[in-house]
């Protein structure tokens, strides 16, 4: 899916800004606002920013997993295993926006920056440093084990994600660079340190 300019991320019909709100509002009410940045549709909008509706940028998760959607159906095509995976993708859409709906709905936008390069670069448009450190760091350490637990844990993944986003600098992650001479060098070939 990577051979596709920005001008078609995430289908020009499908993620546009006016399509966004209009399918919004009829999500949400006639309040509708502009669609979240992705920093919020991932962790949420601040408490401090919320009233007695609590987070109504939740409401904005369902019309970005549509064009996620609409990103399959336009990449694969048609035939039984795409019409599988689109059942299963709109099985997480259709979830209510209860505390494990809304992480479940995260995980699999946090699924599709991982996996999809038009997502990607829809996103990217608005959160460079954000998806640049979700694709390059934090995805890769935190992706393989969700999938391999067959998606089971999406709140621990969401909240694992926004941690290593929010919490730790990206130069921390990892093992500490050895100092000098604290690790002898060894000639493989003899098996003996070399002398200086």
């Amino acid at each position: 899916m990577s051979g596709l300019n920005a001008s078609r991320t995430l289908g020009d019909q499908r993620l546009n800004a006016q399509d966004l709100q209009a399918r919004g509002r009829g999500e949400m009410g006639s309040e509708a606002v502009s669609p979240p940045g992705l920093e919020t549709l991932l962790f949420g909008s601040p408490l401090s920013t919320r009233d007695e509706r609590g987070d109504l940028g939740i409401h904005w998760l369902n019309p970005a997993l549509r064009g996620v959607a609409t990103v399959i159906r336009r990449e694969l095509g048609t035939g039984e295993p795409v019409n599988q995976a689109l059942l299963e993708w709109n099985r997480v859409v259709d979830l209510p926006l209860d505390f494990p709906g809304v992480q479940a709905k995260r995980a699999a936008l946090l699924y599709a920056l991982w996996r999809e390069k038009d997502v990607q670069q829809h996103y990217s448009i608005e959160s460079p440093q954000l998806v640049g450190d979700l694709i390059s760091r934090v995805l890769p350490l935190t992706m393989p084990n969700f999938v391999a637990n067959q998606g089971q844990a999406s709140d621990a993944l969401v909240v694992m994600v926004a941690v290593m986003c929010r919490m730790w600098d990206p130069r921390d992650v990892g093992a500490a660079e050895p100092e000098e001479e604290s690790v002898p060098e060894t000639d493989l070939r003899e098996g003996t340190r070399p002398t200086r």
